[in-house]
């Protein structure tokens, strides 16, 4: 009998040992006295909502990283576009650049050929005048002048 009864207490120990590392696991301070409350009462209860609690706020926790871990990769997903679209644009104003100092150059070549145009305009309304007064000679030299119709 004796034998039993140290057994059982031996049993007893251990598992009130397994019990009391369990509760420290899921971060339950307790003391030898609650123990062995619990363990008269039955009350072994406080595992099963507790860890029922558990489950549940680690589910969520699970839930809100997914969510946080898809909002991430929406967020790089975004960087990249963006960063394509930096590499477009400074790719067409790369080109733009070229086409836009291509196009100076003609507007400055066009005022060049302007102001050239404009100085021989100015010298044929001069040869233009010029040759009214050869035309308009006195009746004297008019025998003079040269005949075209010929």
């Amino acid at each position: 009998m004796r034998g039993h009864h140290e057994a059982q207490m031996s049993f007893r120990e251990t598992c009130k040992a397994k019990i009391q590392r369990q509760l420290e696991i899921m971060d339950k301070v307790t003391t030898d006295e609650e123990l062995e409350e619990m363990l008269q009462r039955d009350n072994l209860t406080i595992f099963i909502s507790d860890n029922n609690s558990d489950c549940r706020i680690t589910s969520q926790a699970v839930t809100e990283i997914e969510r946080r871990h898809r909002d991430i990769i929406s967020l790089e997903c975004g960087v990249k576009e963006l960063h394509e679209i930096f590499q477009d644009t400074a790719l067409l104003l790369e080109t733009q650049g070229e086409l836009i100092n291509n196009i100076e150059k003609n507007v400055t070549s066009a005022a060049e050929y302007v102001v050239d145009s404009k100085e021989e305009t100015n010298k044929a309304v001069s040869f233009k005048k010029n040759r009214y007064k050869i035309a308009s000679l006195p009746r004297f030299l008019k025998p003079f002048k040269k005949d075209n119709s010929i």
